[in-house]
């Protein structure tokens, strides 16, 4: 009888247990159902600013949440329940803006080489529009084959529909299976354009050349345009 009332506890203890996450999660929406949108229209820019950093926190957690759960283990009765790791906000080393190649025998950048020997870097946000000359974006590097890298350098930039260069390059280390934040500041003109890509480019390509060229739809509420 002791056995089994141990045993029906646990049980429910496991029960409590796997149901706290979508509680979580059911708390965060009627949480999120409470802003007053109405009330962005009264920010300054620097409010408007912060709030966006902060949904930009709030993005990242959701993707790392969203990639624990799909990469889980299927057999969750026999797993001990741990809390989500915490998505890394990379290191980033600034370098200087590499100039377009003018030359009248391209337009614009080249697709490079693939490197076989790299992990293929993926943008787990490409889904969603850009509402803020500064934001965040989350990447993740693929789980490194037998004779592949286990860590690879890129460079991340965004660039026009001319493909000039309208952010700074930021360089970044990106370890296997880590997913890594990198916060960019886009020009002040495209505050009144429609689009914008993102490139990424391995350490071993030429400056004029690019592994991935991949478009962002910009849906901002105001427009900005300092001169610099």
């Amino acid at each position: 009888l002791h056995n089994a009332t141990d045993s029906s506890l646990l049980k429910a203890k496991k029960r409590e247990t796997k149901a706290r996450p979508s509680q979580s999660v059911s708390k965060s929406i009627t949480m999120l159902k409470d802003v007053d949108t109405r009330i962005f229209s009264t920010l300054n820019e620097k409010e408007k600013e912060n709030l966006s950093e902060k949904i930009d926190q709030l993005s990242a957690r959701i993707s790392v949440i969203r990639g624990e759960l799909i990469g889980g283990t299927d057999n969750l009765e026999d797993t001990p329940f741990s809390e989500p790791k915490p998505a890394e906000t990379v290191s980033v080393a600034v370098i200087q803006n590499q100039p377009l190649v003018q030359s009248h025998e391209r337009n614009g950048f080249k697709i490079a080489v693939r490197h076989i020997d790299e992990p293929m870097l993926h943008c787990i946000d490409i889904n969603k529009p850009i509402t803020n000359l500064s934001f965040g974006l989350n990447f993740r590097l693929d789980e490194a084959l037998v004779f592949q890298k286990s860590e690879v350098v890129f460079d991340l930039f965004f660039t026009d529909e001319q493909d000039n260069i309208i952010t700074e390059v930021k360089r970044i280390s990106v370890q296997s299976e880590q997913t890594m934040q990198c916060h960019f500041t886009l020009h002040s003109e495209m505050s009144n354009q429609k689009i914008c890509y993102l490139a990424i480019r391995s350490e071993q390509d030429m400056p004029d050349t690019l592994q991935q060229k991949i478009p962002f739809q910009i849906q901002m509420n105001f427009t900005a345009n300092f001169g610099f």
